[in-house]
């Protein structure tokens, strides 16, 4: 009977191990440099949104000769604006900017307009009020974005500066009734960034631990705090997440990325990249990122593959970008196409052909000197 419940503990134990190991072996890198075409892009699907720091968002189509503003800067703070999935519609915290000093500057934003992006009219659908305070000199990196939910709901907070209210209060709200829903979910309340696109997990720093949280029961499902997490970038079917960590190796930080499921329990190491502008194709079966290669002072372009399991060395500089300013790349809805833009091209935006590896220019948008992209909508 002992021999027997000995047994039973070590199939425990070895299930348990099983169920935390890691798969170590990183994916292996292939080299398919694309090539840059004289040739124009083909027509496109859907609309590509631009944002321009201090000018405002743009949008461009194919059926159209030139792109065309659909927010300008200036009581809008069009830094912080997001795209409505369909593309139809665009959040914009509006508000004052006020002055006390030269380096020190205060974003009042009074409200979030919700207006159309279509180019005929631009017309306001609704004025949310919103009550938040950013202090700072940069409104792109200091003010929270707004998150679409889906076509009707937008996901903030209401930050305050000034009586410390920051991250702690976090609303839904249908963007053309007003009804407001207060979530009063603890992991939510502390975590968006790192929350999934199904509002079930989130990946961050809760009640002083940083980890693997389930949503609605606040449980910590796996603590990451010794892996030094930077970043986790959800699958858009919130099956699994990418997760930028770093490990000390004989005095020396090194930098890697993690796929790992959406409980925890399976983890495999992608390869041993600091990622940016890292972001999933919408049939979640690749992932797009850029590294900063010192050999040509720009960032590099990757492809992670679901399915095989590799990474695509795509030999493209991209221009960089972030969360707070917009990116260089940005995937087509079918994910097929990459929009990219080339920091040392007369033209910079391109469009790369995954199959073919072969970048074409779109030439009805000019105005990307500055400009980084934001959304590519149906």
């Amino acid at each position: 009977m002992r021999v027997l419940f000995l047994t039973f503990m070590l199939l425990i134990g070895s299930f348990f191990n099983a169920a935390q190991t890691a798969t170590d072996d990183p994916w292996p890198i292939i080299e398919r440099c694309a090539t840059i075409s004289d040739t124009l892009a083909e027509q496109f699907i859907g609309t590509i949104f631009a944002y321009e720091p201090e000018v405002g968002v743009r949008g461009l189509r194919a059926d159209l000769t030139t792109s065309y503003f659909v927010a300008f800067e200036g009581a809008n703070f069009t830094g912080a604006a997001a795209i409505s999935p369909s593309g139809e519609f665009i959040a914009i915290p509006s508000g004052l900017i006020s002055f006390s000093t030269l380096v020190d500057e205060t974003y009042q934003v009074n409200e979030i307009r919700v207006q159309s992006t279509d180019p005929a009219t631009n017309s306001i659908a609704n004025r949310i009020p919103w009550d938040a305070n950013y202090r700072g000199t940069n409104q792109d990196l200091i003010m929270r974005d707004l998150r679409w939910l889906d076509e009707n709901s937008l996901l903030y907070a209401e930050d305050d500066w000034q009586t410390e209210r920051a991250y702690t209060t976090v609303f839904t709200i249908d963007a053309m009734t007003d009804a407001a829903e207060y979530i009063d979910d603890p992991v939510i309340q502390q975590i968006t960034d790192g929350l999934s696109p199904d509002r079930t997990r989130a990946v961050g720093l809760f009640d002083f631990e940083i980890g693997l949280f389930d949503v609605a029961t606040g449980d910590l499902l796996r603590d990451y705090t010794s892996e030094r997490p930077q970043l986790a970038a959800w699958s858009p079917d919130s099956s699994q997440f990418i997760m930028q960590n770093s490990e000390r190796i004989d005095g020396e930080t090194i930098p890697y990325l993690t796929l790992i499921g959406r409980d925890g329990v399976h983890a495999e190491r992608i390869g041993d990249f600091e990622a940016a502008q890292l972001q999933w194709s919408a049939n979640n079966t690749r992932f797009a990122f850029t590294t900063y290669d010192a050999d040509i002072r720009s960032h590099r372009l990757f492809i992670g593959d679901i399915t095989e399991r590799t990474i695509t060395d795509m030999c493209t500089s991209v221009r960089y970008g972030n969360q707070t300013t917009g990116y260089g790349l940005m995937w087509s809805p079918d994910g097929t196409l990459l929009a990219v833009l080339l920091p040392d091209a007369a033209q910079p935006l391109h469009l790369l052909d995954l199959e073919s590896a072969t970048l074409s220019p779109v030439t009805i948008y000019t105005e990307t000197r500055y400009g980084f992209l934001i959304a590519w909508t149906p």
